[in-house]
């Protein structure tokens, strides 16, 4: 172990922390999904002590519409004996309840005045914690690297581990399973090392705990836990029973949980009929190399970590940690690639890997030793600069592509825009228009993409025929009008002759008096420049572009360049986070008289 004083320690967790917490907090793109109704049941347990949350409170419809025998569909949430529990496991709510009676403190709390369900703050309960969470795991990774490496090498390693992973892109949005897992695991990890290390005595009892909550928090953990359990029968016999029976007691408590709450020996999250290993073949290779779901396209740091630990195996002192590490992450592997819904739904990235990214870490911190090892016995000496080198760029794409899911909101747009992830799978092998990329490069246009445009006839924007002629920057159709969401958004049509058109749009800018002023508008056609116009009122008007047969083709593109587009979660008026800048209620080709 490197040493250093104990207030270099303290002023390098401080930043640390701060630095981490800075940035999670303040980087904007986030959103319930699953972990939706977390804080609520923290809520729940203080002021009601029980695990079924009440309806009225959440504001849920009497008759719900159900997928099965008892999840609810819309809603994270499952019915049994009549009572609505969360789906989802409940051990990050029992974990958040010091969190929630702090917070409770400064009034912040998931309900309303009137103690109805809030989504709103939910969401603000879920990130602030997310963060601080998150924040305290770059914390544990450094003094976890210090373990075997030295002072400058802890740091670049936390950097790498902390926002080139789905740490800033995924477990820092909200509170999450995973948020739980990755700082638990890593102080599970922390705790093997340094009694590998003999800096601290092993303490199966502690450890034990952790791998329970874990397991309490996410399932998934199973498959490390059974590896760490292996581990301490192995090489640590003498306290296995104490390891054993801690975690007996804890699996027992579980037990009770499930049958008092739901008359059975676990709970449905926690059942393996969810594997199917239908699509195992595709699901195996998209979690390594899918261009908006593989590993080592979104982690591209792991390259090197993998090639240190080839070159250097034989250096590497801590040989039965390294072994643990590399079955369980081909055993996570073999597991997540079951799931017939491999791509995790609507998330960033390779999310089912993140449970694993604390075993990455150790991975690294190995590779890493091995890499200085080699240097010191005069073997790595030639190739030093070009590996270092390597591994740098390597860990600036990693964050680079993090804060991409982190701070765009294009990418989270990404799995629903131009079409569904979920009903079109297909779109995870694009390599036109990988998630990470979304809001710098334009979708592709599907094939037979331009259709041909009705003359002198009006296309309702909110209607399915629509659709035909919107590429990207298009939000969904509402009631009467549907929104541009982006600082672009895309027409395209085919015409069969040519011919002058006149492009007119009934549309009402996003401005509102005292806080948005104005919206630029340029239209362009096939690239060139038709109109730039200045909307100083949020009325609806007709706009006129011409658009001259010069410059027209058999398939053409408009353009709508909105630089002023903005959020009205960002000036404070809802929580609507898209780009709005034009509300268009139809358009009309209208041929030269």
């Amino acid at each position: 172990m490197y040493l250093f004083s104990k207030s270099v320690s303290l002023w390098v967790s401080l930043l640390l922390f701060s630095g981490a917490f800075l940035t999670f907090i303040l980087s904007p793109v986030r959103s319930l999904g699953e972990t939706q109704y977390t804080m609520m049941l923290g809520h729940t347990l203080l002021h009601r002590r029980t695990f079924a949350l009440d309806r009225k409170e959440l504001r849920i419809p009497d008759r719900m519409e159900m997928i099965g025998d008892n999840k609810v569909k819309g809603f994270p949430l499952e019915v049994v004996n009549g009572q609505i529990y969360k789906y989802a496991p409940p051990g990050g709510a029992v974990l958040a309840l010091p969190f929630l009676v702090a917070a409770g403190w400064f009034g912040l709390k998931p309900v309303d005045a009137d103690g109805s369900y809030s989504a709103s703050r939910e969401m603000l309960l879920s990130s602030i914690l997310a963060a601080l969470l998150m924040a305290a795991f770059a914390v544990v990774c450094f003094h976890f690297a210090h373990l075997v490496l030295p002072y400058s090498w802890s740091l670049a390693l936390t950097a790498a581990a902390t926002f080139g992973t789905q740490v800033w892109s995924t477990a820092s949005r909200v509170v999450e399973a995973d948020t739980w897992t990755v700082l638990l695991m890593l102080i599970a990890l922390y705790c093997l090392m340094a009694s590998e290390q003999e800096t601290a005595n092993f303490k199966p009892i502690l450890l034990a705990s952790i791998l329970a909550w874990c397991y309490f928090v996410h399932p998934t953990t199973a498959i490390p836990i059974a590896g760490i359990t292996v581990y301490v029968w192995l090489f640590r016999r003498q306290c296995f029973w104490y390891f054993a029976i801690s975690g007996a007691v804890w699996f027992l408590l579980l037990l009770v949980y499930s049958w008092y709450n739901f008359g059975q020996t676990l709970p449905n999250y926690f059942q393996t009929s969810r594997l199917g290993f239908q699509t195992f073949w595709e699901a195996l290779a998209g979690n390594l190399v899918s261009p908006s779901r593989g590993l080592f396209i979104y982690v591209p740091v792991l390259v090197s970590v993998a090639f240190l630990l080839l070159r250097y195996r034989q250096l590497i002192r801590e040989q039965r940690l390294l072994v643990l590490g590399l079955l369980i992450t081909i055993a996570h592997l073999l597991i997540i690639s079951g799931f017939d819904h491999w791509w995790a739904g609507h998330s960033y990235g390779p999310r089912y890997w993140t449970s694993i990214v604390p075993w990455f870490v150790m991975l690294a911190m190995l590779g890493a030793r091995g890499l200085k090892t080699a240097r010191a016995q005069g073997k790595a000496v030639r190739t030093w600069s070009l590996q270092i080198g390597s591994i740098a760029v390597l860990a600036l794409v990693s964050i680079f592509i993090h804060a991409r899911g982190a701070i765009s909101e294009e990418t989270r747009l990404w799995n629903a825009r131009p079409y569904d992830l979920d009903l079109r799978a297909g779109r995870l092998w694009d390599w036109r228009y990988p998630q990470f990329l979304a809001g710098l490069v334009p979708p592709p246009l599907p094939a037979d993409a331009y259709s041909q445009i009705p003359l002198d006839q009006r296309v309702d924007l909110t209607s399915e025929t629509a659709g035909r002629f919107l590429w990207y920057g298009w939000s969904n159709a509402e009631a009467e009008i549907r929104w541009t969401e982006d600082h672009k958004a895309a027409l395209v049509f085919a015409l069969d002759k040519s011919m002058d058109l006149t492009l007119v749009m009934r549309a009402a800018p996003f401005v509102v008096t005292g806080v948005k002023d104005s919206q630029r508008l340029v239209v362009k056609l096939n690239g060139q420049e038709m109109r730039s116009l200045t909307l100083n009122q949020g009325t609806v008007s007709d706009l006129v572009i011409t658009l001259p047969r010069a410059f027209l083709k058999d398939e053409n593109v408009v353009l709508l360049e909105l630089p002023d587009a903005q959020s009205p979660a960002k000036l404070g008026l809802s929580g609507d986070r898209r780009l709005l800048g034009l509300a268009v209620q139809w358009i009309e080709f209208r041929s030269a008289s």
